[in-house]
């Protein structure tokens, strides 16, 4: 079955999600935290058991943590997936570990000629209810466009619905990239590797789980 435009706006169910310290601490190292000054203003990002220092998620691990069920919206070869775009909105700080509830949903689908543009959405709450954040995506699907549909996207949206504010748009932004190593780390036997399910070893090396080796300036607290 090809895409189905028909299911834009169709909602999935709420799924429970959680994430751990040691996951925070990964995704932080991954990204590069700590690179310039390792024991500076990123400790907290980089430590959990450092005296006076409370750790801290970076917004952007939201995007990884994962999301709701999708409903479905056809199918599509994956050989020609891309990804377009990705948006969040975060209404709180996200906390480096905690548990929420996820619902995904399928927003806009536009006819592109010869693909179809899809956006995925998801909101996420604490187990009372309380907003944390919102993501969006948008998956480029070559080859499945051509039905007859909308093509433009016309006034973009904020994450989470509603328009955004006018003189908004067409605005750029330049930031030079780190140039420096990332941390010295070493294989942590506790953690597994992430993509195969396996404790690292020679053969996993590359999947391997990695934890900062530097020590902690400000004492540890076993």
């Amino acid at each position: 079955m090809p895409i189905n435009p028909d299911a834009a706006g169709s909602v999935g169910e709420p799924t429970e999600i959680s994430w751990t310290s040691k996951q925070s601490l990964l995704y932080a190292l991954g990204v590069g935290a700590g690179t310039t000054n390792p024991t500076g203003f990123e400790l907290e990002f980089t430590t959990e058991n450092s005296d006076g220092i409370v750790q801290r998620a970076f917004p952007t691990q939201c995007v990884v943590i994962g999301g709701g069920r999708t409903p479905d919206f056809g199918d599509f070869n994956p050989m020609f997936l891309l990804h377009a775009e990705q948006a969040i909105t975060c209404y709180r700080e996200m906390p480096a570990s905690g548990s929420g509830i996820a619902t995904g949903r399928v927003g806009d689908i536009w006819d592109k000629g010869k693909a179809a543009l899809v956006y995925l959405e998801t909101d996420v709450t604490d187990p009372e209810g309380n907003p944390l954040w919102s993501t969006r995506a948008g998956l480029f699907l070559g080859g499945e466009g051509g039905w007859g549909g909308a093509r433009a996207v016309g006034r973009r949206r904020r994450v989470g619905g509603g328009a955004l504010p006018p003189g908004r748009g067409g605005r750029a932004a330049a930031r030079r990239l780190r140039e420096a190593p990332l941390l010295v780390r070493r294989p942590d036997p506790d953690l597994e590797c992430p993509a195969r399910g396996q404790r690292p070893g020679r053969r996993a090396a590359r999947y391997r789980a990695l934890r900062l080796a530097a020590p902690h300036p400000q004492g540890r607290r076993d």
